[in-house]
């Protein structure tokens, strides 16, 4: 399924999203892809939560929206979606960092 920001209509006019759910042609496709990420990222939650639970989860933000998350607002949900952003964004610069290591890898080989 392709994710595109800005590929729904609603996404550019958020007022769409007050008509009938009947009305609403673009929730199934967004339904499907929410149902799909919550189902691809609730292991990471559920790990997170197993290891709060037996004491071995690791102090980090993530633990702490999870301790928190009602005195924070947030549900089991929320909290795994500001999880998800938080592997998301520590991915991306892992994958940045890598691609540096190894163009300068490639830079020194060459010099040699």
């Amino acid at each position: 399924m392709e994710l595109q920001p800005g590929k729904n209509l609603v996404d550019g006019y958020p007022i769409l999203a007050s008509l009938p759910t009947w009305l609403q042609w673009w929730r199934p496709r967004g339904e499907k892809i929410h149902q799909q990420t919550c189902q691809a990222f609730s292991y990471f939650q559920n790990e997170m939560l197993a290891k709060i639970e037996n004491g071995t989860a690791k102090h980090c933000f993530g633990r702490m929206v999870n301790e928190n998350r009602k005195k924070l607002g947030f549900d089991d949900k929320q909290a795994m979606f500001i999880g998800i952003l938080l592997l998301q964004r520590y991915l991306i610069q892992a994958h940045r960092l890598s691609k540096l290591v190894q163009t300068q890898q490639e830079e020194h080989s060459t010099l040699s």
